[in-house]
């Protein structure tokens, strides 16, 4: 079906000039030549404005394993981004109150405005009585059931891929309160131990060999984790910048926030060896409401239809 030019500004009265009118001309016939679905996939990928990252796309390329150089390149660009933002000076402190604040607990989260389509979220706080070990044997876990024990949201973990005994690829697949899909994610993760800290990272990698899913959303995202054992207590700082790409409400991206929060203190507790029950986190928790789901569907089913 053909999609009829948009109106000209230039009058039949006009005083524009012919170069200009050719000018309009010209656009207009490049318009009608390019495929809707370029300009979908422009907004759906963040392409107008990204962060100095290598989340950022495209994402990296790495066609095997045996490709050592390349991925020790992008590990030591994720590593030389996790210091850029960890030092970013936009950081500014949510109003979020640890629930557990009584028994100590000291969850503090910031955030910083975002790029383009990427936004971005980081946590701070401390466990006692531990160890970095055992705080990365809990939440570093090479395996789901593990993992489940902190986030009610992962529903599928999967190493893939070791390149060096300190980088590997790992495959994700997180729940979305619905009507948001799923998203999944192709990592590539290092751990290193830089001036008395334990460092853990990752970004989002092009690898041929990461499984390909229909029922979840291929997101962008690179994380940091700096762990430092300080006398018998493990202080713990974490850095996230993510795009969910394809459909995701304006609601989504506190609802992130709260299930960050929500691992956290999940994991400190699993640390610990408390009792916790994970439990998903809904939209309702985040102070969405039902009227406001409702209108980002129509307004979702409008943009189909436009």
């Amino acid at each position: 079906m053909s999609r009829r030019p948009p109106r000209s500004p230039l009058s039949s009265s006009s005083a524009a000039s012919d170069v200009y009118k050719r000018q309009y001309q010209r656009r207009v016939r490049e318009k009608l030549r390019t495929p809707r679905w370029k300009y979908v996939t422009s907004a759906l990928t963040g392409q107008y404005e990204q962060p100095p990252y290598p989340c950022a796309e495209p994402w990296k390329k790495l066609e095997d394993v045996s490709d050592v150089a390349t991925a020790e390149k992008i590990s030591e660009e994720t590593y030389q981004a996790c210091q850029a933002m960890m030092h970013d000076p936009k950081w500014s402190m949510l109003s979020y109150v640890d629930p557990d604040q009584a028994d100590g607990g000291d969850i503090k989260l910031f955030s910083r405005p975002a790029i383009g389509l990427f936004h971005f979220i980081k946590g701070s706080f401390s466990i006692r009585d531990t160890t970095v070990q055992k705080c990365m044997s809990v939440m570093h876990a090479d395996n789901l059931p593990e993992r489940q024990k902190f986030s009610a949201e992962i529903v599928g973990y999967e190493k893939i891929g070791r390149v060096t005994p300190n980088i590997h690829l790992e495959f994700l697949t997180y729940w979305a309160p619905p009507p948001v899909a799923g998203r999944d994610f192709c990592f590539l993760v290092t751990r290193k131990e830089v001036d008395g800290s334990t460092w853990i990272y990752g970004t989002s990698v092009d690898y041929k060999q990461c499984p390909k899913t229909s029922a979840y959303v291929r997101s962008s995202s690179m994380w940091c984790w700096q762990l430092t054992q300080v006398g018998e207590h493990v202080l713990l700082q974490y850095y996230n910048c993510f795009n969910p790409r394809g459909w995701a409400p304006r609601f989504i991206i506190s609802w992130l926030k709260s299930s960050v929060a929500n691992e956290l203190r999940a994991a400190r507790a699993v640390v610990n060896g408390k009792a916790f029950t994970v439990e998903k986190t809904d939209l309702n928790d985040c102070g969405v409401s039902k009227e406001e789901i409702e209108a980002e569907i129509r307004n979702k089913d409008k943009e189909q239809h436009a």
